[in-house]
């Protein structure tokens, strides 16, 4: 038995779709530790906060993706924003909708926003050009996996709990969720095409529950519209990192990293491609045994700039399963400084207390 999409239309708007938690507000951000800058990015319609530490020398930029949350999420992760800095990288926790000057919900996201930060990217002295990793949780995976699909800028892909194919974005409202479901990202000003989510009693029972794996896992028996919306991750231009949860409540995040595993192997892909599996539950990717995997990737990435295939053969995969326990990481702080509009290089950033 079927029931209308209306029935449910309260349930979609209080759970909305593949959200792991509610959004919060920043965490506050204390006096400064080992020279860390951090400054906003408001510029060309641009929305981001900057992290990093000055040097006579160019970074790899790191472009941080939050889910559906929305807003800047990873500024709030003060420690591990310092390891990243830590680790050579320009770090940028980058907001899409939910923030000032954004959409509200996530529907229809221009992929040409990030073709602009590409742009402004191109141009800081800080940043080593047309060289980006993304790293993306959620949503946020799903988007990175899209942008390495499309743009040859991206050349490293870090997707923890991600999607192989486009879903829709959660309604933003009674009307919007009339209209009926939408892609959550758009391009060349049309939607991409993306595999709807099944309206059914087993949707309705999800998204009461907050346990919805079930409701995506019914999405892939449309063998076709799976096809239609697979994300082309064959397509980027580097190497990838699936990090996945086999507890995982919100989505089958295991299920579709083996999706995207295979299809690279399928397709030749020409770079390494791994895949971490956890014990855990969705977007716990901040203990101690998987954020050092994270790093230890992240690390080789920022190391060289040469060729990323090299000592993999083309079209190898490799998938490490790690069931682990969780393990507290240190506290850590940063400096904010003020906003800057639109800098150019990074001799434009003020230096904040405690830097040099």
């Amino acid at each position: 038995m079927r029931i209308t999409a209306p029935a449910i239309l309260g349930v979609l708007l209080a759970g909305g779709c593949a959200t792991a938690h509610r959004p919060s507000a920043l965490a506050p951000l204390l006096p400064a530790s080992g020279g860390i800058v951090a400054t906003a990015l408001t510029c060309d319609g641009l929305n981001a906060d900057c992290f990093y530490r000055p040097s006579n020398k160019p970074r790899k930029a790191l472009i941080l993706l939050g889910g559906s949350e929305g807003g800047k999420s990873w500024s709030s992760q003060t420690p591990h924003l310092e390891e990243l800095v830590d680790a050579g990288y320009y770090v940028l926790s980058v907001a899409y909708f939910g923030a000032e000057g954004l959409p509200r919900g996530l529907r229809a996201i221009p992929l040409e926003y990030f073709a602009k930060l590409f742009r402004w990217l191109s141009v800081q002295e800080a940043v080593v050009p047309d060289d980006y990793v993304l790293m993306g949780v959620s949503r946020g995976a799903e988007l990175a996996l899209l942008l390495a699909s499309v743009y040859p800028q991206v050349k490293a892909v870090v997707a923890i709990a991600p999607s192989s194919v486009v879903f829709p974005g959660p309604p933003t409202g009674i009307l919007d969720a009339l209209g009926g479901q939408h892609s959550a990202w758009s391009l060349g000003g049309q939607e991409v095409p993306f595999l709807r989510v099944p309206y059914s009693f087993a949707t309705l029972r999800a998204l009461v529950s907050g346990k919805r794996t079930r409701m995506f896992e019914k999405a892939f028996s449309n063998a076709r519209g799976v096809e239609k919306a697979a994300i082309r991750a064959e397509k980027a231009r580097g190497p990838v990192l699936l990090v996945s949860f086999t507890r995982d409540q919100i989505w089958p995040s295991t299920f579709m990293s083996e999706q995207l595993t295979r299809r690279l192997a399928a397709n030749g892909f020409g770079f390494q491609c791994q895949h971490q599996a956890y014990a855990r539950k969705h977007s716990d990717w901040s203990f101690e045994p998987c954020w050092n995997g994270i790093l230890a990737f992240l690390s080789r990435q920022c190391e060289t700039r040469a060729d990323h295939s090299q000592g993999f053969a083309r079209g190898q995969t490799s998938s490490i399963f790690r069931l682990l326990s969780p393990s507290a990481l240190p506290p850590s702080a940063l400096t904010w400084l003020p906003r800057d509009r639109c800098p150019r290089s990074a001799s434009h950033l003020r230096a904040g207390p405690g830097i040099g």
